[in-house]
Formats: C-alpha cells, sequence, structure tokens
C-alpha cells in the first residue's frame, strides 16, 4: 500500500518476509488459537526484531519499516478486540516514529483511520 510516496508494506510482502528471515520459535511472543491473530504477529515480531534485516532486505527506508511496524501492530490490535496491552503495544510504535527526523503526522493518521475505521484515505 503505498500513501504519499510512503510505502506500507503489504501482507504478501510480510508474509514472504516473514519466510526469509526463517524466525526461529519465541517466548516472548504469544502463540494464539487463532491463525490470522499468528500471523499479526509474526509481522510485528518481525519488525520488532529484525529491523536491521528488513531494511537490509527490502531497500526500504526506515520511515517505511518503522510505519509499516505501527500499521502492523494497528492491524493485530485492532484483531485482538482493542485490548489495554495491545493498545500500549500500538503506542509504543507510535513513539518509534520519533526515531525519525520529519514524521509526516497526517499520514500517521491516515493510518489509524485505515486501520481502526476502515477508511482509505
Amino acid at each position: 500500500m503505498d500513501l504519499d510516496e510512503i510505502h506500507i508494506f503489504t501482507r504478501e510482502e510480510m508474509d514472504r518476509l516473514v519466510r526469509m528471515l526463517n524466525m526461529p520459535p519465541s517466548d516472548r511472543y504469544i502463540t494464539f488459537s487463532e491463525a490470522e491473530m499468528n500471523c499479526l504477529s509474526a509481522y510485528c515480531r518481525a519488525f520488532d526484531e529484525y529491523e536491521r534485516e528488513i531494511l537490509a532486505l527490502t531497500g526500504a527506508s526506515l520511515a517505511e519499516v518503522l510505519l509499516s511496524k505501527y500499521y502492523w501492530r494497528g492491524q493485530l490490535e485492532t484483531q485482538a478486540g482493542h485490548p489495554a496491552d495491545f493498545a500500549q503495544y500500538t503506542f509504543k510504535a507510535l513513539e518509534e516514529l520519533e526515531r525519525l527526523e520529519d514524521v509526516d503526522w497526517s499520514l500517521v493518521e491516515r493510518l489509524y483511520n485505515i486501520v481502526n475505521c476502515g477508511l482509505e484515505g
């Protein structure tokens, strides 16, 4: 998905990245009974633990990686029904955007609306 010249990793790209990273099991991440939740959790884990590798494998900018991380954490939170612990996890991704020199907060708001309201713009 492309928003204002920033690319947000798609589900297909994330599936491919998770396969390429060949992540070993981790006790730090919850295993869910639903396949969709496990898939979203794997995407989030990839961003959390393999940021450098993702940057190298994809050639993406740090902004694209951090915004994609925020997007996919929001997807996980939404799928989980917005419990407080997931909301805090998503908020941490939002805080990580401060690593960027210039954050386009209108883009962040658009991502929020896509995840939480189903709006595409």
